[in-house]
C-alpha cells in the first residue's frame, strides 16, 4: 500500500526505499543487501537521499532522479551474506564488514 501510494504521489525517493526494503519481488541485488537496508531504511539521513542500484551496488543520490549525483558513499554487497564493501566518494574503500559496521561508516561518509 505505501509503495502504491509513493508511486501515484510520483515520489522515486521513497518508491525505491519501499522496493528495496519490501523487496516484494525478490529481486537478488535487494536480497543480497537486505541486512544493510533493514537498519538504513530508518536512518533520516540516508533516507532523505535517494537509493539506486547500478553494476551490482547500492547508490545514494541527493537528486530525486537523473542525472543523480556521486556526492555518497556506496555499498556493494560480497559473496558472504550480510558483507558488504564500502566506497567513498573519493574512491577509497573500506574493508568487507557487516551491515552494521557497513551502516556506520556509510553515515560517517555522508557530506555535512
Amino acid at each position: 500500500m505505501a509503495l502504491a501510494e509513493a508511486r501515484e504521489r510520483g515520489d522515486s525517493r521513497e518508491s525505491n526505499w519501499l522496493l528495496l526494503y519490501e523487496n516484494h519481488c525478490a529481486h537478488r541485488l535487494a536480497t543480497r543487501l537486505s541486512a544493510f537496508v533493514a537498519l538504513a531504511f530508518h536512518r533520516p539521513q540516508l533516507r532523505a537521499l535517494r537509493p539506486y542500484t547500478s553494476h551490482w551496488t547500492l547508490c545514494f543520490s541527493s537528486t530525486p532522479r537523473w542525472p543523480y549525483t556521486r556526492l555518497h558513499p556506496t555499498v556493494t554487497p560480497v559473496e558472504a551474506p550480510g558483507r558488504y564493501l564500502v566506497r567513498t566518494r573519493d574512491g577509497r574503500t573500506y574493508d568487507e564488514t557487516d551491515a552494521t559496521d557497513t551502516l556506520a561508516l556509510v553515515l560517517a561518509e555522508l557530506p555535512d
